[in-house]
């Protein structure tokens, strides 16, 4: 995606849609691979860092 853009996650109910947001937003871990921003897996990230990364590149609207 591009900076500024949107981005919609839509599925039935059971399809991993709530898992994936935990899982980039650093509340849940990945069963196997990785999430990488800029470079960085997030999993390798100090809290500090995890918490810079939160606030600079996540947003949800429920």
């Amino acid at each position: 995606m591009a900076k500024g853009e949107f981005c919609v996650l839509l599925g039935p109910s059971g399809s991993g849609k709530s898992t994936l947001l935990n899982i980039i937003g650093v509340i849940d871990n990945a069963d196997y691979r990785y999430i990488s921003i800029d470079g960085d897996k997030l999993k390798d990230l100090g809290e500090k860092r995890l918490t810079q990364y939160r606030r600079r590149h996540l947003g949800y609207v429920f």
